[in-house]
This record gives C-alpha cells, structure tokens and sequence, in this order.
C-alpha cells in the first residue's frame, strides 16, 4: 500500500479503534460488580445490649467487610431501638437481616415472615442454663425462703428479659409473677454489676447465666468465691441472625456460608474471644418452636400455644 492510499484510510482506521475501545471499555465496566441502591443490604440490630451503636458497628465490621465480598452486596448496619420499628421496616423491604434477643425475635416473627439462620455457640452449647445464685451463707435455703426478697437478673429486654426468672419460678411450681414474688426486682445492664450487688448484700438472688458464671471463674474468681447456684435450669437456645423469608436463596446462602467462613479465620477468633463465644451454627424454625411455645405459655408474645408441644 502506497503512503497516500494508507493516510486515506487513516481517519477510517482511528474511528474504528475508537469504537473498539468504546465496545470494550463497555463490556469491561458491565464486567464489574458496579453497587447501585438495589445492591445494598440492610442488616438490623435490634435493642443492641453489648454497646453503644458505635461499638455494635465497629465490633462487627469484619464480619459485615467480609460478607460484602462474599455476597456482592454492600451491607449497611443500622441500628434498631424497637421492636416495632424494625416490623415497620421490614414491611417496607428496608431490612433484609439482622440479629436481636429471642424474645423480641419471637415479637418480630409474630408480624412479619423471618426466619432463623445462625446462631452462636458457648462452652459447646447453643442455648442458655438459667442459675438461679445466692450469697454462700445462704447455701441451705429453698426458694420459699427468698419470697419477698430482692432479685436482680441481667440483660432485661434479651433473652434473659425478664424470661428466665419466670421459667426458674414456674419450674418450681410458682404460679405467681416474679415481679409479684419478690419485694423489689432490678435488672442490670452487666452481669459483673448484679453479681457484686448480690455480694455487697444490695440483693439476695441473682439470675445469671452458667456460661457467665465459668467465664467469671477465670476472669474474676473473687466474684464467684462467695455466691452459690441454688438452681439451675435448662432453657432457651441463643437467640438467632434471622432473615427474612422472603430473601434471594442464593444471597440467603452466601451470607450464612460465609459467616461460618470468616468466624474460621483470625477475624473471627478476636471477634469470638470479644463476645466470649466458640463459633456459629445453622439452626431452623424446628428448633426455636419450643422455645416460642414456652413464651407463649408465659405471656411474652401474643398468639394461641399448641398443646402438642410439651
């Protein structure tokens, strides 16, 4: 080709590159997993007890980092302080996930169609043993003993919320309401703060759980030294991360698989050692539906109880 046919063809050959480049930076981007509004996931802490919204955030940012990748998906945490207000939002497709106490998920579940996912696993187990703990020196009392004493219980809008004293009464053939058994009922933010209260004599009973109570007995055994369990109870599983029914199966599965994935990494140990639990585990509707009927039974949430169910 001589010099004068190939600049003749030049300008042919520049828009023809150029709508190469075009087609191909198209494709490219397209290629890319670009986060519009339809991409983001909203994930609710419902009544967080372990902190202010901040530390919830900041806690768990790993975990929500890593689901992210995993999923494709940008999560947004926010923070919840009712019941109520996370129905309202759910109803309106703003939450897609989230993680609350069992009773307020059984609250939620009574109104809107969530279901459970995970939940956590202490000192090898998936629910709680309810202590029921006194002073040494009272070591030989029976519960008829502290009627119209002082109790005191932690995490009051959590799974203990005020269930577990009940279920330990009800257990022992208390017909009546703890709030109408004991002279004064206060509940506390930690359990630290009920136990010294129980030693100082500011109390005389204390509802903690028996995974706090092995916590405490390598991290402050001068709290335990002087306390003893009176009863113990068997009850509720730890409350679940839910979502909702209604979620894609696929992003459904990313997101339970890869929480299982990261508590298996460095992340996850420091996340596990913070919150003093041992891993996840799947759970499903079967499970809880025991625990549901007992809150039922108990009056925490509206609804019929099923007499099939002991």
């Amino acid at each position: 080709m001589s010099w004068y046919s190939f600049m003749k063809l030049l300008p042919k050959i520049k828009t023809g590159i150029i709508y190469f480049l075009a087609l191909f930076g198209a494709l490219f981007i397209a290629d890319q997993p670009t986060l519009s509004a339809s991409d983001e996931l909203y994930c609710a802490i419902v009544n967080p007890d372990i902190g202010t919204p901040e530390v919830v955030r900041t806690a768990f940012k790993p975990l929500f980092e890593y689901l992210s990748k995993k999923v494709k998906r940008k999560i947004i945490v926010v923070i919840r302080p009712s019941v109520q207000k996370t129905v309202e939002e759910l109803k309106a497709g703003k939450i897609d996930f989230g993680y609350t106490g069992i009773v307020d998920y059984f609250k939620m579940g009574a109104q809107f169609p969530i279901k459970p996912a995970l939940t956590f696993v202490k000192w090898g187990k998936n629910s709680y043993t309810a202590c029921f703990t006194v002073r040494s020196s009272d070591r030989n009392l029976t519960l008829k003993d502290f009627k119209g004493r002082r109790l005191g219980y932690t995490s009051f809008h959590k799974t203990f919320g005020g269930i577990y004293p009940q279920i330990l009464l009800t257990e022992q053939g208390v017909k009546s309401s703890f709030k109408e058994y004991f002279s004064h009922v206060k509940a506390y933010y930690s359990d630290v703060s009920s136990l010294q209260d129980l030693l100082t004599q500011k109390i005389d009973v204390c509802v903690v759980s028996l995974s706090t109570l092995k916590v405490l007995k390598n991290s402050s055994p001068w709290l335990v030294k002087g306390i003893v369990i009176l009863y113990k109870q068997e009850g509720l599983m730890f409350a679940p991360i839910f979502y909702r029914a209604d979620m894609d199966e696929k992003i459904r599965e990313g997101l339970i698989s890869g929480t299982i994935e990261f508590f298996k990494t460095t992340r996850g140990d420091q996340l596990m050692m913070m919150f003093k639990i041992n891993g996840v585990q799947r759970v499903t509707d079967e499970e809880y539906e025991p625990d549901r009927q007992r809150a039922l039974k108990l009056g925490y949430i509206p609804g019929k109880t099923d007499p099939k169910t002991p």
